[in-house]
């Protein structure tokens, strides 16, 4: 019964060996490797940008709270001049905060 024993324990042993063994391999060969790049904080989102009565759409795109690009979407529009931007100062400047 020992003998049995021990062949059932190098059995399982061996089993989860080669197990080990393929999930170590197959991480490295499908590159599922965690890298510094999963944890950025990137983002794109649509602000109408104004100065006076000119408004202009863009999309704009940040990583990490910096400016990545900014691409216009849109024509220039142009409001009536007793127009105001409805935003505060705040929310106007605002980018990749």
């Amino acid at each position: 019964m020992n003998k049995r024993l021990v062949v059932l324990s190098i059995i399982i042993l061996i089993i989860l060996a080669v197990g080990l063994i393929f999930l170590f391999f197959r991480a490295r060969i499908t590159g599922n490797v965690i890298t510094g790049d999963v944890i950025q904080d990137n983002f794109s989102f649509t602000k109408a940008i104004c100065q006076d009565n000119y408004c202009q759409d863009y999309e704009i795109v940040c990583i990490n709270k910096t400016l990545i690009s900014l691409k216009p979407l849109t024509e220039m529009a142009r409001f009536p001049d007793s127009w105001q931007d409805p935003r505060t100062s705040e929310d106007r400047d605002k980018l990749c905060e």
